[in-house]
């Protein structure tokens, strides 16, 4: 139960509080924005390092930590490779919800952006909850900081759902709506990962392995270059 509770706080509560700024705001500071997601970024890093992995290998060897943290990676990139191809969307998610916000002339397209954005998200924070749940069996505290961190990574992806949602003439609870409910995947992401890694210590280390891999992706693949993105495209 409180592997979920911290499920439920990675992805709904920070979808929520994302969508709840996407409404309340037009314009966001870019600047702290990066700040605080390369602040996330480098804190999951060390969790990854000196935390998620060392506690796999006294559970398993490390060919089979590197062998699971590299399915870890090559899984999300995988989901995103797919999210990509459907989507045809080469913004980031920070750019998506700054682009033409206030331009209702496009309000029929950022609709449709808004609700891709909706399941890309929505689809990208079950391996979020896998690494909570994994990570929860093994060390409770651990998952509590890792939990914190996620939610403050979805913070601007409930953003990137509630503002175009709005701009598209969505009413601004129904976006709410959409925004948090992008976060309720993370629960059965935690759910499985919490079975897998109860069944032995064994599966329970590859799990974590697993979940360490997708970190450096999420790290690496998503936060960091969306932060050199947009400092780049604000110089």
């Amino acid at each position: 139960m409180n592997v979920l509770i911290l499920s439920c706080i990675a992805g709904v509560l920070g979808t929520g509080i994302g969508g709840l700024l996407g409404i309340i705001f037009s314009k966001i500071n870019e600047k702290k924005t990066n700040n605080v997601l390369a602040f996330a970024g480098g804190c999951m890093l060390s969790m990854v390092f000196f935390s998620i992995f060392p506690e796999s290998m006294e559970l398993t060897s490390p060919i089979n930590i590197f062998l699971s943290a590299t399915f870890g990676i090559l899984t999300l990139s995988l989901i995103n490779y797919i999210l990509n191809i459907s989507t045809k969307n080469k913004q980031t998610k920070i750019q998506a919800f700054i682009c033409n916000y206030q331009n209702k002339n496009n309000s029929k397209r950022l609709l449709k952006a808004g609700l891709i954005m909706f399941f890309a998200i929505a689809l990208h924070n079950i391996p979020e909850g896998l690494a909570i749940g994994t990570t929860g069996v093994v060390n409770f505290k651990t998952a509590i900081t890792l939990s914190i961190l996620l939610m403050i990574h979805n913070i601007p992806e409930g953003m990137a759902i509630s503002a175009p949602l709005i701009a598209g003439g969505m009413s601004k609870i129904k976006s709410l709506i959409f925004a948090t409910l992008a976060g309720a995947l993370t629960i059965v992401g935690g759910l499985i990962g919490l079975i897998i890694s109860n069944i032995n210590s064994s599966i329970s280390a590859l799990a974590l392995a697993f979940s360490g891999g997708a970190m450096l992706n999420v790290t690496f693949c998503d936060i960091y270059p969306e932060v050199f993105e947009n400092q780049t495209s604000s110089t």
